[in-house]
């Protein structure tokens, strides 16, 4: 199928910039969403023989240098080429990087019925900062401009202070999309670099002019003058003399290195060799510019100190972890600090910068967005939207139900959706509820999909606030302390009503459930926790242990019943070595008891994120708790071929018969200690129920069958 989008441009590529930067970017995503643009734009200068290959670029004359006065002719003769395009091509859809010398292209456009998407980089704010015209010529800029952007379908800017200045130009509102700018993430990412590691280097890919505050980074040079081993790194094109003097003559010279400009597709081997990328706009730019350069800086894993201006102004850029600066003088400062506390700053902001832009600011998403509603009728087969699912959880460590989450995002069957997740800052908060209601609205999910407590409350309570999604709970666990206390029970049924389903991980839940709220018994239906692993992945930890746990410490997991049971051994002189990983409530309080008595064989580990690790070095896991759902510790562990003690509560028992784990007496250390005593010193018994529990989850419990019934039921309740 020949391509029905014609991208119009005029830009040199053959010049690294921003202009460049996104054209390449947005052409990658259309590419990877299955749409082969036509791209028509004047011959690079100076020639590049590679383009040439590329099938899809069509170069109209551009007379050599385009900052001759001859080459701006090639905007008469671009008309030519852009009609005889669209009629050769029977091109739909022009997507245009507006300059106003476009107007004329996209008035013929219009006439023969052609669909316009704009994307507006300057507007008239940008064009007086940077430009020197006479008012008369503004004016008739502004004529250009509200003209193109009338004829438009939609009018696309990536900074917010754009979108006011097309308002005030009187465009409708409902036209303009704000769409910052994004990465290419394959290009553009952590690799290891030979750099220099003699100096600290502070780093900007950027054209030397004072559009980007030059001046600043200069009076910054001049306040870490006494620091040799911190450098400047400048990538890109010189386009100022009097800024290089300027360094030269205030003895910086060794200060600043100046690299040129290099290809866009080696900017992140440059970038890489940063420490530290800076970000510095000047002030009456602040809110007019959404800098690519900072995407492309995230998506490197960097550490970004950006003007703290342009942060506020550009609420765009809020889910990008930035350290800010207010001054010259403050930019020193967090300079030092960050060099002092590199390690720190590196995986608080350059590892967590590269996540969210990963999540939000890929340009596949970013070209979607440019397109949606418009290309539907047009290209019957390019991959459609998919529907949002909001995932509300508390946190992302330290539990089965997030292990479980976590997991299945990363299946295929769950790729049919786009999700968010919704973690709290502070559990128990007004502040966190108003912010899960904003966080509703700005996405507009289909479904809503809360877990554990008190995320189930927070969510049933924001139905009241959007009523577009269908609400899903699932239900982790077959008992919770709520149901001790009869006051509440009015409260429990209200909450659980306003979902559209809820989820039991085990039969056994639904029946409680059930049981419990029998109103709603027709709402509740059972999938049951999934789980693969892949164990060659899992490096074996070096240190080993007889025993292992892993979970909350918290009452339900019965932690204070295994310390009891290891006391009785110890006794009769058995110590198996035991490691406990987790955190919760009672940590200190077990830790007390485990040196009241003695129990110099138990390791409190913790959280930990390497945890099977641990448990692959293991001999026998643990589990004795009080009450359960369907723990995925113990998926976990019979995945890994290892023996397992637990209690016969909640959905373990419809995991594991007799024959594949050992069960003891809830609450009850005695049985406890002879199950692990006669395991311990059975090695035939270990190897056995090890294989037997790995063949019963193998079988029964995979995340493929959980995934395929999760997805089943999103589709099932947004076809509703």
């Amino acid at each position: 199928m020949k391509s029905k989008i014609l991208i119009l441009e005029d830009i040199n590529l053959k010049t690294v910039d921003g202009a460049t930067a996104h054209f390449w970017g947005i052409y990658s995503g259309f590419k990877k969403l299955d749409i082969s643009p036509i791209v028509l734009l004047p011959k690079p200068y100076p020639k590049d023989k590679n383009l040439k290959k590329k099938k899809d670029f069509l170069f109209y004359p551009s007379f050599g240098d385009y900052s001759k006065k001859l080459s701006k002719l090639r905007y008469l003769i671009s008309i030519f080429y852009f009609i005889k395009t669209i009629v050769k091509n029977k091109i739909k859809i022009i997507y245009c990087r507006y300059t106003p010398l476009f107007t004329s292209h996209l008035l013929i456009s219009k006439i023969i019925g052609r669909k316009i998407i704009l994307e507006i980089n300057n507007t008239i704010t940008d064009f007086k900062i940077r430009r020197n015209f006479r008012d008369f010529i503004y004016s008739f800029i502004k004529t250009l401009y509200y003209l193109s952007c009338k004829i438009a379908c939609r009018i696309i800017v990536v900074a917010s202070g754009m979108r006011k200045d097309l308002i005030k130009l009187k465009v409708e509102e409902e036209k303009i999309y704000l769409i910052p700018n994004g990465t290419n993430p394959e290009i553009f990412k952590p690799i290891k670099s030979n750099k220099n590691n003699s100096y600290f280097a502070i780093g900007l890919i950027s054209k030397v002019d004072n559009y980007h505050d030059f001046k600043k980074i200069i009076e910054v040079g001049e306040l870490l003058k006494d620091y040799q081993d911190i450098k400047f790194l400048i990538v890109g094109k010189l386009e100022n003399e009097e800024i290089i003097n300027l360094i030269k003559n205030k003895n910086l010279s060794d200060k600043f290195i100046f690299l040129g400009e290099v290809p866009y597709e080696k900017a992140s081997i440059y970038i890489n060799q940063f420490d530290i990328a800076l970000i510095s706009t000047p002030k009456n730019l602040c809110g007019y510019t959404s800098p690519i350069k900072l995407f492309d800086y995230a998506g490197c894993g960097r550490i970004i100190l950006c003007d703290k201006e342009l942060i506020k102004k550009e609420k765009s850029l809020k889910d990008i972890p930035l350290i800010s600066y207010n001054s010259v003088k403050d930019l020193k400062n967090k300079i030092l600090a960050i060099k002092n506390n590199y390690e720190y700053y590196l995986k608080n902001y350059g590892k967590k910068a590269r996540i969210a832009v990963l999540k939000k600011y890929n340009w596949i998403k970013i070209a979607e967005k440019s397109l949606k509603g418009i290309y539907k009728k047009d290209f019957p087969n390019i991959k459609k939207e998919k529907p949002v699912i909001l995932q509300v959880i508390g946190n992302l460590s330290g539990g089965g139900a997030q292990s479980l989450l976590l997991n299945f995002l990363k299946t295929k069957e769950a790729k049919k959706f786009e999700y968010a997740i919704f973690t709290f800052e502070k559990k128990y908060s007004l502040k966190t509820f108003i912010s899960l209601i904003r966080e509703i609205k700005k996405l507009r999910p289909k479904i809503i999909h809360a877990h554990l407590f008190p995320e189930l409350y927070y969510t049933a309570l924001s139905s009241f606030f959007y009523k577009k999604a269908k609400y899903v709970y699932t239900e982790h666990n077959i008992f919770n302390r709520r149901q001790k206390y009869k006051i509440l029970y009015p409260l429990e049924r209200f909450i659980y009503q306003q979902y559209d389903k809820i989820i039991a991980c085990a039969e056994i839940v639904k029946e409680r459930l059930a049981s419990y709220l029998p109103s709603l018994k027709e709402k509740i239906i059972t999938i049951q926790n999934g789980f693969s692993l892949n164990t060659k992945q899992i490096k074996e930890s070096e240190e080993k242990s007889d025993l292992l746990f892993i979970g909350r410490l918290e009452e339900q997991k019965g932690v204070d019943i295994l310390l009891k049971a290891l006391k009785i051994l110890k006794e009769e002189k058995i110590t198996p070595k035991t490691f406990i990983i987790g955190y919760g409530s009672q940590e200190e309080m077990l830790k007390d008891y485990c040196k009241k008595a003695n129990l110099t064989n138990v390791k409190f580990l913790s959280k930990r994120e390497d945890a099977l690790s641990f448990l692959k070095a293991s001999k026998i896991f643990v589990l004795p708790s009080r009450w359960e759902g369907l723990p995925i510790t113990i998926l976990e562990s019979a995945s890994l071929k290892k023996p397992i003690i637990t209690t016969e509560v909640g959905g373990i028992k419809e995991v594991l018969k007799e024959d594949e784990a050992i069960f003891v007496e809830k609450d009850n250390p005695i049985s406890l200690s002879k199950a692990i005593k006669d395991l311990l010193f059975n090695e035939e018994l270990q190897r056995e129920l090890g294989e037997k529990a790995f063949l019963k989850v193998s079988n029964h419990f995979s995340m493929k069958t959980f995934s395929k019934k999760l997805t089943n039921l999103y589709e099932e309740l947004i076809r509703r």
